[in-house]
């Protein structure tokens, strides 16, 4: 029995505790007198410690043969903020007992929102279309319809500063799409026999497919200020009239993949030959040439510009291709985890006393995972057509995976 549940873990707060003891010379009787006392955090429920939250499911196991969705969210600055303890003495001045924490900023927490967010189901079409079995591997139809704009390619000017300009996007987005419809072309050429072959021996097979749609890293570094706590007297900082800057380094990482089990059933495989792509509908789904909505999406003008920032190429090109190959998924998921990881070092002199070294990680990330049914993403199992169920019922897939 399935069932959806949800935990949360926090968010949970450092307490309050004492970390060290200044102390004051006093020359009339020679000794230490103790002076203030350092206590961190200042306040209770002030410096954050750690969120998690997560939603998911339970399936019979183990072993657990089946998964659903998950979501899951976690913020976590380190376990024990105090990173130094010691001596830290300016003779007949002053002296510090104790220890060193690391002075949390607020703005992990804020960070949170950059990652938080049910967003990973928006790729399942994208992997879909990417890891199918069966798909074109070249865009000869595209190519074809578009040499009508063949001769405004050699139309190049250089006659002011704006044509360099109008140059670029003749490059960008005429020469450099053309050459690449080449080059696939060329490449499917060399490998039609093996894409037929492929399948024709596993037409009506379980293939296990996917990989990575997206993994995209950056890293910026910036100084945020101190981030040592406590401040000590100017005098323990020598020459310096106060503590030096951290440097924040911020790595954001986002990383999608997508991973499934298809069948697919093309019944045509028995009586196509594959021989001419005028009369084999396989050949001219490899190299592109079949009049699909795919392709009329394709041609288009601005469509490019709307898959740049969604994707509804990829809806209509799997709408368009299963009605060819009848592609089922025994399971298919697309996951995502999108994280924040904030590296703070800072380094101190300090006159009288070793010198500090700060070198801590703060935490934020996102995990999902998103399952599809058996057709696809958006397309559930109540909506399913007389014929939809009969395909499933004849490639052997039940309401939930074994």
């Amino acid at each position: 029995m399935t069932i959806v549940r949800a935990r949360s873990i926090g968010p949970t707060f450092f307490p309050i505790k004492v970390i060290g003891q200044h102390y004051v010379w006093n020359p009339g009787y020679h000794r230490w007198d103790p002076s203030t006392i350092v206590r961190y955090p200042t306040m209770s429920n002030f410096v954050f410690k750690e969120h998690t939250h997560c939603a998911d499911e339970t399936h019979p196991g183990p072993p657990y043969k089946v998964g659903g969705p998950l979501y899951l969210t976690r913020c976590k600055n380190p376990d024990d903020p105090v990173f130094k303890t010691g001596i830290w003495e300016i003779r007949n001045y002053a002296k510090y007992v104790g220890g060193f924490a690391f002075s949390m900023p607020g703005e992990m927490v804020i960070e949170l929102d950059m990652v938080d967010g049910h967003t990973a189901r928006s790729f399942g079409a994208t992997g879909w279309n990417k890891f199918r079995p069966v798909k074109p591997k070249a865009s000869m139809g595209q190519f074809i319809a578009e040499l009508r704009d063949f001769p405004s390619l050699f139309k190049w000017r250089l006659k002011s500063f704006r044509d360099l300009g109008k140059n670029y996007l003749n490059y960008k987005f005429g020469w450099l799409p053309m050459l690449h419809d080449l080059r696939k072309w060329y490449e499917t050429a060399c490998k039609i026999e093996k894409y037929v072959e492929f399948t024709r021996k596993n037409n009506g097979k379980w293939l296990r497919r996917g990989g990575i749609i997206r993994d995209e890293t950056t890293t910026v570094q910036l100084k945020v200020g101190n981030r040592i706590y406590p401040t000590l007297p100017t005098q323990f900082y020598g020459s310096a009239l106060s503590p030096s800057q951290a440097t924040r380094i911020r790595t954001t990482r986002d990383r999608i993949w997508f991973d499934s089990s298809m069948k697919f059933y093309i019944p045509e495989l028995s009586v196509d030959s594959a021989k001419s792509v005028w009369s084999s509908r396989l050949l001219r789904k490899l190299y592109g040439l079949e009049l699909t909505p795919a392709l009329a999406w394709e041609l288009l003008p601005w469509s490019w510009f709307y898959d740049w920032f969604g994707n509804i190429g990829d809806i209509i090109a799997n709408m368009s291709n299963s009605n060819y190959d009848n592609l089922v998924a025994k399971y298919a998921y697309v996951m995502r985890h999108r994280s924040i990881t904030d590296k703070y070092v800072q380094e101190q002199p300090l006159v009288g006393g070793e010198a500090l070294r700060l070198d801590v990680d703060c935490v934020a990330e996102c995990k999902e995972r998103e399952a599809a049914s058996p057709y696809g993403f958006g397309v559930e199992w109540p909506d399913f057509s007389a014929s939809q169920l009969a395909i499933l019922a004849a490639l052997g897939v039940s309401r939930f995976p074994r």
